[in-house]
């Protein structure tokens, strides 16, 4: 049984996948581009980036001679099963990969739903501004720590740093659960900038 929980980042579930089948694996360096031609849905989605945000939280069951190959495909079919609702909604909006992106920035920052739709809006707001997001859970994935961010964290040197790089970071911070893509979809307007 493998159980992905909401907002597991790659590394969280390799570390599962380790720990249940007793065999190491590197899940950050498998490309969307392997499983694009079997999943249509993640054509969208850039090439070279890794499947974080792709694999659904859920409980899978696999035999113990499931290869990794058989255990990703079970996980990116059900992904694409569950999303097939939305699909229309994600066409209209932009794309699947900025949906997952703002889903995922969500589960990671904000715990109560109705904030959740309402930082969603902020984060629009700010980007069309062309303002910062300014998003710690971006900083916390990088730096691979989840205790308050000091003023130096929030300069760290990568794509994904939303204190210095305008935009949203190139991919998703976690696996965010199904029913965050709304509130990344329809985000709420408000007066609010911070």
């Amino acid at each position: 049984i493998l159980i992905i929980k909401e907002g597991e980042t790659l590394k969280q579930i390799q570390d599962n996948l380790e720990n249940i089948f007793g065999r190491k694996y590197n899940l950050d360096q498998i490309k969307v581009k392997q499983w694009s031609k079997d999943f249509p849905y993640l054509q969208d989605v850039p090439r070279n980036s890794n499947l974080e945000g792709y694999l659904f939280p859920d409980t899978y069951y696999f035999s113990e001679s499931a290869t990794l190959d058989d255990i990703l495909r079970k996980i990116l079919f059900h992904f694409q099963e569950k999303i097939k609702p939305l699909k229309s909604e994600i066409d209209i909006s932009g794309n699947l990969h900025r949906t997952i992106i703002v889903a995922s920035l969500l589960e990671k920052e904000v715990p109560d739903l109705q904030d959740k739709k309402m930082v969603a809006g902020i984060i629009e707001k700010r980007l069309a501004m062309k303002m910062p997001i300014q998003i710690d859970a971006t900083i916390h994935y990088v730096l691979q720590n989840y205790s308050h961010l000091s003023i130096e964290d929030t300069k760290v040197n990568c794509h994904y740093n939303t204190y210095r790089d305008l935009g949203l970071p190139p991919g998703p911070v976690c696996n965010p659960v199904l029913s965050l893509l709304p509130s990344a979809l329809h985000p709420l307007k408000s007066s609010y900038l911070y």
